[in-house]
């Protein structure tokens, strides 16, 4: 995978915030000491709320002079205004910021928005959930297939990302709408491995669309569409293992467009060093256990075990985007073909 411009050469050394100045080298006791005298940390996220708190809490647990009560949770979309209606005010609340839109960070780190922070946790990552100093994958969502046990026997199950184009499943197929950044990523990539044809061939059998993936799987459980065409690997864990429904999850013979959801430290920051702490907590295996535990998506660590029920990450064939800012400058290409799949 590539990332063009948004790789750019992180300063020498591991980076520590001290005031207004870093450090050649990392030092944890330093930033806590320093969270410490902040006594607070701010996150504006894209986390479903109860991903969010959970994730508070256990670092409030774990760091109990941080006041963690104040964040805001919401769509991509809806983060990033808030987050712009700020910075256009000349207000600074936010320290940390999370999106599941890749191109949203990229963008901000372009009007210098991002500030470099490396942690030793990111030695965990593999290059390709990271661009080092700017974001780091602290989720990973496979982009899925589903369909309902009570409708599809197993054995007759899909297995390939072909089966969306197949006349039996016509009117019966639910992806989401133009809005939802996973489903511009799921086009594009499949465009590339399945080929230009792929989505005109999916669009004739009249798909249907939604506002989210909510609304895709109960679809799919009321029996009204017969299979979700993209819904990711965290909905698919929580309606098995933690709902108990009859939905099932496929990864395609043929690979899974992998999702990777960035964190990152905004550049002045409020609370500097709590953001460091933070982020550097997010990243440890402790921290990535919790978010396991508590939403079912993956952790790019090696050493943290997948959602239950699902398989291991590195045996999947995952699907990459080329490049993200390839990615970003299809957005108007990807809205133009939905249009035609949305009739």
């Amino acid at each position: 995978m590539k990332l063009g411009k948004a790789a750019l050469a992180v300063m020498g050394g591991l980076l520590l915030w001290c005031g207004a100045a870093a450090a050649e080298t990392f030092d944890r006791d330093a930033l806590v000491e320093g969270a410490r005298k902040e006594g607070k940390l701010v996150w504006y996220t894209g986390a479903p709320d109860d991903l969010a708190s959970r994730m508070l809490s256990a670092f409030n647990k774990k760091y109990p002079f941080i006041d963690v009560s104040e964040y805001y949770t919401s769509t991509a979309g809806q983060v990033l205004s808030k987050l712009q209606a700020e910075i256009a005010a000349g207000r600074k609340i936010a320290d940390v910021f999370h999106t599941g839109d890749m191109g949203t960070v990229l963008t901000l780190h372009g009007q210098g928005r991002i500030a470099t922070y490396v942690t030793p946790e990111q030695d965990a990552y593999a290059d390709a959930y990271k661009n080092l100093g700017i974001w780091t994958g602290w989720r990973i969502s496979t982009l899925n297939m589903g369909y309902s046990k009570t409708r599809i026997k197993d054995e007759d199950a899909p297995t390939s990302w072909m089966v969306l184009t197949d006349p039996k499943y016509k009117g019966k197929i639910g992806f989401q709408d133009s809005t939802s950044g996973l489903q511009h990523l799921q086009w594009y990539i499949l465009k590339q491995t399945m080929g230009d044809d792929f989505w005109p061939k999916v669009a004739e059998n009249n798909p249907v669309i939604y506002g989210g993936n909510v609304a895709i799987v109960e679809a799919v459980l009321r029996g009204e569409l017969h299979l979700a065409g993209e819904t990711t690997s965290y909905f698919v864990w929580g309606y098995t293992q933690k709902k108990k429904t009859p939905f099932q999850g496929v990864w395609p013979q043929e690979g899974v467009p992998i999702g990777v959801q960035p964190i990152s430290v905004l550049n002045d920051a409020p609370h500097p060093n709590a953001a460091r702490l933070f982020v550097d907590w997010v990243l440890s295996r402790e921290g990535q256990q919790v978010m396991v535990d508590s939403i079912g998506d993956y952790s790019a660590r090696a050493d943290v075990d997948p959602p239950q029920g699902s398989p291991k990450l590195a045996d999947l064939k995952q699907l990459l985007p080329d490049s993200y800012e390839n990615l970003l400058e299809s957005k108007s290409a990807f809205i133009e073909e939905w249009k035609m799949l949305a009739k």
